[in-house]
């Protein structure tokens, strides 16, 4: 403005007084007024919010549809070696010479252990990426809620988390796949529970109704997210924790997104908060 006089279709993110986000375009331009002999500034701000939106929403599905190629090649690829390898040690660990060789039999069952570890971890990657029908029914969201926290308590109580909860009340209905939406909430508690490291451990889980979305967010005071991660977090495999598989998030986002909802990363001053949307009621087609 200061060097041209003028600021053309100029895109930003502008911050309500309630701290939300709105991508927005301005345009603007100085106008001099000769009787008051003063600069009045003219400006157009165009909300491309709906619009950024749509456009992350497809290349998430573009990222989703192309990791879901991979998984299944990838896992044709290891599926036949590994049932190979399975098949030689078994009969390796019953060939009559080593049969009773203890120190031979337990390097054996190392490796077969370790050869269904592979397996496992390659039928997750498969599932978390895999698309699937949904079946879709009215339900309460408060009640799904209360039932996946109530999956995980035990994790929450073993780990000495101190657990807080603010709901909207509603007897407004989601239309949803109640065990996807469940898991997928399930792993975004998983995910904030494995984030913390130092005491107290806090997590506060929110909802609230908007626009015609409900709003779920799930809040940690554990050591959050590097700003140069936040655009790897929902890859497969993507984890910076220990003994973590990198696919709950993953899971999670694929699941959104076929309910035409989202989750979003909003890193905090301590800690991190997931807000995950999904619509109240949506009679439109759903993306399978």
């Amino acid at each position: 403005m200061e060097s041209n006089g003028s600021l053309s279709d100029f895109e930003c993110e502008l911050i309500s007084s309630k701290s939300e986000i709105y991508y927005c375009s301005l345009s603007s331009f100085i106008q001099t007024d000769m009787v008051n002999m003063e600069e009045v500034y003219h400006t157009i701000v165009h909300n491309l919010s709906h619009r950024k939106n749509i456009e992350e929403k497809s290349v998430s599905l573009g990222k989703m549809s192309i990791s879901e190629h991979i998984a299944k090649g990838l896992g044709e690829e290891i599926r036949d070696p590994l049932s190979s390898v399975n098949l030689a040690l078994d009969e390796l660990a019953a060939d009559s010479s080593i049969v009773y060789n203890e120190t031979i039999q337990s390097y054996l069952e190392i490796i077969k252990s370790n050869c269904d570890r592979v397996n496992q971890l390659m039928q997750n990657f498969i599932s978390s990426t895999e698309t699937k029908t949904l079946n879709l029914q009215r339900h309460n969201i408060l009640t799904v809620i209360e039932e996946a926290i109530s999956e995980v308590q035990d994790l929450i109580i073993g780990h000495n988390i101190k657990l807080t909860t603010e709901f909207h009340q509603s007897e407004q209905k989601v239309l949803l796949d109640k065990p996807k939406i469940k898991n997928a909430l399930v792993s975004v508690i998983k995910n904030a529970v494995e984030a913390m490291q130092i005491y107290p451990k806090l997590i506060h889980i929110s909802s609230s109704s908007d626009g015609g979305m409900y709003e779920i967010g799930v809040e940690d005071n554990g050591i959050g997210v590097d700003p140069k991660d936040h655009e790897k977090i929902f890859e497969p495999f993507f984890t910076t924790k220990k003994r973590a598989s990198g696919l709950g998030l993953t899971h999670a986002q694929r699941v959104l997104t076929t309910h035409n909802g989202s989750i979003k990363l909003k890193q905090l001053a301590q800690g991190s908060l997931f807000l995950i949307r999904i619509p109240i009621y949506h009679e439109g087609t759903l993306w399978f």
